[in-house]
């Protein structure tokens, strides 16, 4: 049915309207624009380029580590402990991971040298303990999704702050002793 539909879209898209799509967003998973650059809706001159949305890419990302999740329901890891439960792989933890997955894809549309650094990051991150901290590729900007970065960021103010909050607060016992 989608198939037929999104083919009969583009074919009927000049004799209608007098125009051409070139472009075609779909989900990823549909066998529609397949089917359009094998009928060569508009001949060989015009082709159609396909575009991903990111959102269903993030959708694709979360379904595969849930389908993952059940699949290995049960099995121990090479540490003993299993995929899922607590401090692993559970529902919260998949969610936001489709949400990191989201962020480079979005922040790095130019480059995918960029992108693919930043989605290794994440994985990285999440591998990160306290005594092996992995936040080398994790974005150092403002507004970082690594929490060990934005406290690595505002660690100078945070003490710059504090100095000057010390320094009012005993600054008049001070002068009230000199009196």
């Amino acid at each position: 049915m989608e198939v037929a539909g999104a083919l009969s879209i583009f074919q009927r898209s000049q004799s209608l309207y007098n125009v051409r799509y070139t472009k075609y967003l779909g989900d990823g998973d549909s066998k529609a624009f397949t089917s359009i650059v094998e009928n060569k809706v508009y001949g060989d001159h015009c082709s159609v380029e396909k575009l991903e949305c990111i959102g269903h890419v993030m959708k694709r990302m979360g379904t595969r580590l849930r389908r993952l999740k059940t699949k290995m329901r049960g099995q121990k890891l090479s540490d003993g402990k299993p995929l899922c439960g607590r401090n692993r792989l559970t529902e919260a933890e998949i969610d936001r991971l489709q949400a990191y997955y989201g962020l480079p894809i979005r922040r790095n549309l130019s480059s995918v040298k960029d992108m693919q650094q930043a989605i290794w990051a994440i994985f990285l991150h999440k591998l990160s303990t306290d005594e092996k901290p992995q936040h080398g590729f994790c974005p150092s900007d403002s507004d970082t999704w690594c929490k060990f970065k934005k406290k690595q960021n505002c660690l100078g103010r945070l003490i710059i702050t504090k100095i000057v909050y010390l320094w009012m607060l005993w600054r008049p016992c001070d002068l009230f002793l000199g009196i």
